[in-house]
């Protein structure tokens, strides 16, 4: 199994479309690992063309899987969500691809052995239907989708594994709900002969007050109608957070992949009475997908 077709494959990414969650509740769009797999070299194969940096043709990834999340950023609640991810790699070059994972885009369209650099975009739900009927009765969130990209650097280490360090900087093109910069660093090394690929993705997302608002501040008539405090919410880093995903080949075209996400709520995000208060500060996603390469 090859890890340049393994790494990539997963973010923000579970890493979700909150700030990263999906449309089913705030859970991260996209729980960045698998995505890492894809970077490391073929350790079952003889790929002469990856080695050598020359494309051979489209490769696609479907995966479809079922996780537990948060219902929304911040809920002490959890649900059973769909998660999905669809993947084309190896357009031109063996490290380009573009990845819909959840409600997040990721890509890299830079012909390079170490540098990637490629359109971002996260949709991010209006929060809608929670079982907490005090943040419920604060009314809809707005939604909105954030468009940016992508500047990376991956190294692959001999005896050691692919180390990766990106930013991922993206914002409403409706210029209402603001935008986010995640810090992301990616490890990801290939155990039983290269059968398995384990990664771990360590976050750091700032947020816009714009952003920080929306998903936070309690006004005066939304702290009338749920009886949560008044509160705004200003700019500042939003949370930090570190995924692990174990991805396992069955066969030359099925995968399964098992994932999981701990994430902590910082700062302005961790005070705000929907979190301090009905809330949770700790955040967990886990899931698990089956991938069919095309």
């Amino acid at each position: 199994m090859s890890i340049r077709k393994l790494v990539p494959c997963f973010i923000c990414s579970l890493l979700a479309a909150r700030t990263g969650y999906a449309e089913v509740g705030d859970f991260p769009q996209s729980l960045p690992g698998a995505e890492a797999a894809s970077s490391l070299p073929d350790t079952t194969t003889d790929s002469g063309s990856e080695r050598s940096g020359e494309a051979t043709g489209v490769a696609v990834l479907l995966e479809p899987g079922l996780g537990l999340v948060p219902d929304y950023d911040g809920s002490r609640d959890y649900e059973l969500a769909p998660l999905w991810r669809v993947r084309a790699a190896n357009f031109y070059h063996p490290s380009t691809f573009v990845e819909v994972n959840g409600a997040s885009l990721r890509s890299n369209l830079l012909p390079h052995e170490h540098l990637r650099l490629g359109p971002s975009a996260t949709y991010v739900p209006a929060r809608r239907n929670v079982q907490d009927d005090r943040v419920d009765a604060l009314g809809d969130s707005r939604d909105g989708v954030l468009l940016g990209g992508v500047l990376g650097y991956e190294l692959i280490v001999p005896q050691l594994g692919m180390l990766g360090a990106e930013v991922d900087a993206r914002y409403d093109v409706a210029g209402e709900i603001g935008g986010l910069v995640t810090l992301r660093g990616t490890y990801a090394v290939p155990l039983a002969g290269g059968l398995c690929v384990l990664v771990l993705v360590p976050e750091l997302t700032y947020a816009s007050a714009d952003y920080m608002n929306e998903l936070y501040s309690v006004d005066e008539a939304a702290s009338e109608r749920s009886g949560l405090p008044r509160y705004e919410a200003g700019a500042g880093f939003k949370d930090v957070s570190v995924t692990a995903a174990l991805n396992i080949s069955l066969s030359e075209r099925l995968q399964l992949e098992g994932v999981g996400r701990y994430g902590r709520l910082l700062g302005e995000a961790a005070d705000s009475p929907l979190v301090a208060d009905v809330g949770d500060e700790n955040q967990f996603v886990s899931g698990l997908l089956i991938g069919y390469r095309l």
